[in-house]
């Protein structure tokens, strides 16, 4: 899959217990804060064909790191 170069904003909840919802929609599960997991947007989601895969998100100043897709 080619790189996605956009621009995004970064939300940092605490999910551990859950927050405001249910468990990941891609594994049914709840995942602790300290793993790397990332909701993608609807469109970046794309019908589930991204999930549990792992993505690279970088920043402007060139660090990066990679998440696993847990939902959208």
């Amino acid at each position: 899959m080619a790189p996605i170069n956009k621009q995004a904003h970064l939300n940092i909840p605490n999910i551990q217990c859950g927050f405001g919802g249910g468990p990941s929609v891609c594994d049914e599960q709840y995942h602790s804060n300290s793993e790397r997991i990332v909701a993608l947007s609807t469109r970046w989601y794309n019908g589930g064909s991204r999930c549990e895969k792992m993505i690279r998100i970088k920043a402007s100043n060139g660090k990066s790191v990679t998440a696993k897709v847990v939902g959208v």
